[in-house]
């Protein structure tokens, strides 16, 4: 469940510059993540308008036009939940799947605190629960988790991989919060 959840985050997502996302050709996919980003459903991770007003032009100036033309990604395809089957076709590095986890902090978005959150959602995970996991999932772990789904989709995380035995690791050490959810 831990896994797919950390899957989840980036579903709606797809780094806070003071340019415009590059220019003419990067003003189509700058707003189409950026409503995407407003209207996420589920357990993918919304944004208010000033966050996703911060960050879609940073991971559009990171991946670039370019990129995303040559890979056949339309502005349209940012604007879908299956934003992250797009990412991962760029065949991202990690210093740059790792520059767009970044850019969430530098736009005042707290990952950390979403993933707790949604690991709790929909159950009674008590406070006691969300502090174990605060402790137990560290921020650096967080961060080669949803690099890794970048870089990879969300199949990256599964049991054998090291970030998903990792991420089993810490969440099975707040027994409190293994029954979250269900």
């Amino acid at each position: 469940m831990a896994i797919s959840l950390a899957a989840c985050l980036l579903l709606g997502a797809t780094a806070c510059s003071s340019s415009d996302g590059g220019g003419d050709a990067a003003s189509p996919y700058v707003a189409s993540l950026k409503k995407n980003l407003e209207t996420a459903k589920g357990n993918e991770l919304k944004l208010t308008a000033k966050q996703a007003d911060c960050l879609a032009p940073k991971w559009i100036d990171t991946i670039t036009p370019e990129r995303l033309e040559k890979a056949g990604i339309e502005p349209a395809d940012l604007a879908t939940s299956d934003t992250d089957a797009s990412i991962t076709k760029l065949k991202l590095s990690d210093a740059t799947a790792g520059s767009l986890i970044d850019a969430y902090g530098d736009c005042g978005v707290g990952l950390k605190k979403a993933f707790i959150d949604n690991v709790g959602s929909g159950s009674t995970m008590s406070a006691d629960d969300k502090a174990c996991l605060d402790e137990a999932i560290t921020d650096d772990l967080l961060r080669d988790v949803l690099v890794a789904t970048l870089t990879k989709g969300a199949d990256a995380l599964t049991n054998s991989s090291p970030e998903g035995k990792a991420l089993i690791t810490a969440v099975s050490a707040c027994p409190g919060a293994l029954g979250a959810g269900s």
